[in-house]
């Protein structure tokens, strides 16, 4: 019995030590695959693995994530990742042990930057500012954390101080899984003339990867309070958000966007606004050819008079300008004491059968194939109180301007090529 034990020992005790090695080539292989796999090919973001020394236990990489900045004094920049591998099974966390495929821990620095800038980045974020620490388990899923400390910049003009950033959450090296929680700390900015405190923020995305090119999902941001003082002025901003959600279904993307914020106190008339966004059915091929488009024609002029003539900017077009293309908008400001509310939506019905869109093309069956309605509704106190009372009246008595109880209102429509405002045709020379 006691050599079946011992043996069982010996067993375990062979396997704690050979699955460091086994587990530290694939942590080599997973690496390269995460570095080949970054979705947005798009951006012109590209990385670099400078170096990667890996014994039984752990691994050292050195990679270089360049972003493209296209500007006469500086090209790109370059973010230096540094990171420390350990292999499982059994991890050092630095908080204590763990079991897992591996733990690793990064520090970023920035690098290549203009003389005057490097020394700035030096000097405000050394070595330790920006880290990172994922911890992957035996599914292969990454337990990450993020870690930007407080950065202070103080002259003879003002300062600031920026309160820095933490972010955890779970991702997949593959990219198909990326969700996390953002928080960010105070920061504040004073100048001769202004000061910027912005209250502790926070943030969250959850996003996959599809295709080569681009990261589908949601992510938002809300900051509970930003304050500007600027000479006798105050304004607070309260809640201001912004959220975005990108998903595809059939080959097409559907995607919405908004930006808000519920209370504005400052010495204007406005009081709250949001803005929110959506556009359907937009062709993945589309977006894909756009960003080829942009990455060709970068430094380089367009005139958009000859744009057409573009072999690749036609095709852009026709892929985008499909049969129920789709944007809608809505817009809501608060002030004087009422609300206007604009809802717009747009519709690409689509060409004819057999036409082709190009620098010959009919404009008015590309006219012929929007479809547009605008509903706009102000409540008439607040209209009245505003600089465009003046311009009521007359529009009122043309009809192109109603009043129902309250609210005065309009209806605009664009259909087979004819304008109408409250079913008044309106040329479209006028």
């Amino acid at each position: 019995m006691k050599k079946i034990a011992f043996g069982v020992v010996l067993l375990i005790l062979a396997g704690v030590l050979v699955a460091p090695k086994l587990i530290g080539n694939r942590a080599h292989q997973a690496y390269l695959e995460s570095i080949t796999a970054y979705p947005l090919g798009t951006s012109g973001i590209t990385f670099e693995q400078k170096s990667y020394e890996q014994s039984w236990f752990t691994a050292r990489a050195v990679t270089v994530m360049k972003i493209p900045m296209n500007r006469p004094e500086i090209k790109d920049i370059s973010m230096v990742v540094t990171t420390t591998i350990v292999h499982g099974p059994i991890l050092y966390t630095g908080k204590g042990l763990a079991l897992g495929l591996a733990y690793e821990k990064s520090n970023i620095t920035l690098a290549d930057l203009p003389e005057a800038a490097q020394k700035l980045a030096d000097q405000y974020l050394p070595a330790g500012t920006i880290t990172g620490t994922s911890l992957i388990d035996f599914s292969q899923l990454s337990h990450d954390v993020m870690h930007v400390g407080s950065i202070s910049f103080k002259n003879d003009k003002g300062s600031a101080v920026f309160g820095g950033l933490n972010m955890t959450g779970v991702s997949k090296p593959d990219y198909s899984l990326m969700k996390a929680k953002i928080e960010l700390p105070a920061s504040h900015l004073t100048s001769d003339n202004l000061a910027v405190d912005i209250a502790d923020a926070s943030g969250s995305y959850d996003q996959h990867k599809f295709g080569d090119l681009m990261m589908l999902g949601k992510a938002d941001f809300n900051f509970p309070q930003i304050n500007f003082v600027a000479r006798q002025n105050i304004v607070t901003l309260e809640d201001f958000s912004m959220a975005s959600n990108a998903e595809e279904k059939a080959g097409k993307l559907n995607m919405t966007g908004s930006v808000g914020i519920r209370k504005i106190t400052a010495p204007v008339p406005v009081t709250a606004f949001q803005y929110d966004i959506e556009v359907n059915r937009v062709d993945i091929k589309a977006i894909e050819l756009w960003g080829e488009i942009t990455r060709e024609m970068k430094g380089k002029p367009v005139d958009p008079a000859t744009a057409l003539n573009n072999p690749k900017v036609r095709q852009f077009l026709e892929l985008l300008l499909q049969k129920d293309l789709e944007l809608k908008q809505q817009f809501t400001l608060d002030g004087k004491g009422g609300r206007l509310n604009i809802d717009w939506d747009t519709r690409f019905a689509g060409l004819p059968e057999g036409v082709h869109l190009d620098s010959t093309t009919d404009k008015t069956q590309l006219l012929k194939a929007v479809v547009m309605n605008i509903s706009v509704k102000v409540d008439e106190q607040a209209l009245m109180a505003s600089p465009l009372a003046g311009m009521v009246a007359p529009y009122m008595q043309k009809g192109m301007i109603v009043k129902q109880g309250e609210k005065l209102m309009t209806d605009i429509k664009f259909l087979d090529g004819v304008l109408t405002v409250n079913g008044i045709i309106v040329p479209m020379k006028k």
